[in-house]
């Protein structure tokens, strides 16, 4: 029997908390080269190191994580992730509820309830997102990442360019990539 760790984040910005997840894991008595970690949307359908750890179990193995959010995109789909797992003799425990018995009237309906918490949360963060979103746009501000080009960069870069420097050249000169500069040159992509 093996024993492995699940760690995910959403965001680069997480790396400290994956980092921390990994730690605890690890704390916990689990061998480091058994501790998988993504660093991914939950939302996304593939989840690289997920993947693979649910390919590397067997019957007898036992899979850990800090929260049961941690293992799928919907309540459904974790469920279904849970029942698949304990049908092939893995064992799931999580750090907010133990171990997982969806064989049980009571684990189903533990198990059930954090889901629905856990997607219900989610929800509710897209939800403020597309609030503050919204809100920011109703004030006028610009939203995105803001242009490498400012329109005297990119008059500069068009001088540049009729006098003969190359791409590649003006690229260099201006610490860019050579798309960024043909779009500038183009004029393909709007600037401020």
């Amino acid at each position: 029997m093996t024993t492995y760790g699940y760690a995910r984040v959403s965001t680069a910005k997480q790396a400290a908390s994956l980092d921390a997840q990994r730690e605890t894991l690890i704390a916990r008595g689990i061998d480091a080269r058994h501790v998988y970690a993504d660093m991914c949307s939950g939302a996304k359908k593939s989840r690289p190191e997920f993947d693979a750890l649910v390919r590397a179990v067997d019957d007898g193995d036992r899979i850990v994580c800090s929260k049961i959010d941690r293992l799928g995109r919907t309540m459904f789909e974790t469920m279904e992730t849970v029942l698949d797992l304990a049908q092939r003799g893995v064992t799931v425990e999580t750090g907010d509820m133990g171990v997982l018995d969806p064989h049980s009237a009571a684990g189903e309906a533990q198990i059930n309830l954090m889901l629905a918490f856990a997607q219900f949360e989610r929800r509710r963060l897209i939800e403020r997102t597309n609030e503050g979103v919204a809100r920011a746009r109703a004030q006028g501000k610009k939203l995105g990442r803001p242009a490498k080009v400012t329109p005297s960069l990119r008059s500069a870069m068009v001088a540049a360019h009729e006098s003969g420097m190359s791409i590649s050249e003006i690229a260099r000169l201006h610490g860019m990539s050579r798309d960024t500069v043909r779009r500038a040159l183009s004029g393909s992509r709007p600037t401020p």
